[in-house]
Formats: C-alpha cells, structure tokens, sequence
C-alpha cells in the first residue's frame, strides 16, 4: 500500500487526524507520476540494450546467418533497415525522457493531467510499433530462410511439394504468433503495471480538480 492509499484509509478511519490539503496530495501525486515515467525510461533503456547485444552476438557468432544475408539483397536490406528500426527506438526513449522532464518539473495539475494522457500514449505507441516490427520481421525473414533452406539445400533431394512448403511455412507462422502474443503479454505484465498506475493518477486528480 503506497502513500496514498494510506492516507485515504487514514481519513476514513480516524476523525481526529490533521486533514490533509488537496495541495499535498497532488505534490504526492506528482511525484508518484514523475517516478513511474522515471522507470519507464529506464526499463526501455535497459531493453534497448540488451537488443543491441543480442544483435552484436548473432552477427557475429552465426556465420551461416551471415553468409545468408550476403547472398540474398532482399535479406540484406532488411539486415540494414533493422539499424533504423533502432533509430524510431531511441526517437521513443527521447520522447520518455521529455516527458519524464515536463513531469518533474510541472506544478499545474492541468497540464500535468494532460502530460499523464501523453505519455500513457506514447507508451502504448511504443509498445505496439516493437510488437507488431517484432512480428513482420520474424515472418519476412522465416519466409526467406525457409525458401532458401528447402529449395537450395532439399528440394531437388527430397522434393518437397508446395503443399508440404506451405504446411512447413505455416507450423513457423503459429510459432511465431505464439512468440508474438508472449511477447505482447510481457509488455502488457511490465509497461501496463505503470500505464495502470499513471491512469490511477490521472483519475485521482481529476477527482481533486472536481
């Protein structure tokens, strides 16, 4: 139970408590706001990062991934707009640390209320724009990997059908809809506990103002 909550059931509870200014539970309010897009900032930093790593380590340690974006110009510009995919994440990372800026800063409690909506949106974009370049990258380079692996390496041995090719791209298509929709909810379990709580702060100060 944060502060406020406390304070809250303190008032229902006790009658001879000191009563407590609208003013302070918007300075607790604020600074509940300003610590939420705080983490915000940080926990995208942090995946930011660890996406850096992770693509530093594919590339080199997996030569066949390597050798296969060479041969394939398709691959190859979509190996290069992955590097500017990283570029709208940061412009996000940006974005949460402006508003993570207006947030500690702002004393008016209308534009804070309009800075929590903004952000909260921000956020969803953030995650939605992650999940959905998550989704399209992995089908479009499954497609070429598969086509590449069947038709150059097995198809004049084993003579896959496109009946077969189509059943094999489907398998790969749930599987990664399945790692999609897992990726969603992790986003969901993290992002969504703060946009929960910048709207809980949203709704407390607008019953404040009312």
């Amino acid at each position: 139970m944060d502060e406020l909550d406390l304070l809250k059931k303190h008032w229902k509870k006790e009658n001879d408590l000191p009563k407590i200014s609208g003013n302070e539970i918007k300075k607790i309010i604020h600074k509940k706001s300003s610590s939420v897009v705080k983490w915000i900032f940080i926990i995208s930093v942090i995946e930011l990062l660890i996406g850096i790593i992770l693509l530093f380590v594919i590339n080199t340690e997996d030569k066949n991934t390597e050798i296969l974006i060479e041969k394939n110009g398709f691959l190859k510009f979509i190996d290069s707009f992955s590097y500017a995919l990283y570029l709208v994440v940061l412009y996000f990372i940006y974005r949460f640390y402006t508003m993570y800026k207006k947030i500690s800063v702002q004393d008016n409690t209308t534009i804070l209320m309009k800075n929590i909506i903004e952000t909260r949106k921000v956020v969803k974009h953030y995650m939605l724009f992650n999940v959905t370049t998550f989704f399209i990258m992995c089908i479009t380079v499954s497609w070429i990997v598969v086509q590449d692996k069947i038709y150059n390496d097995t198809f004049s041995q084993h003579h896959i059908s496109s009946l077969q090719f189509i059943i094999i791209y489907a398998v790969i298509f749930v599987i990664i809809s399945v790692m999609t929709l897992i990726f969603w909810l992790i986003y969901k379990l993290i992002y969504g506990f703060f946009l929960r709580k910048l709207k809980r702060n949203y709704n407390e100060l607008k019953n404040i103002e009312i």
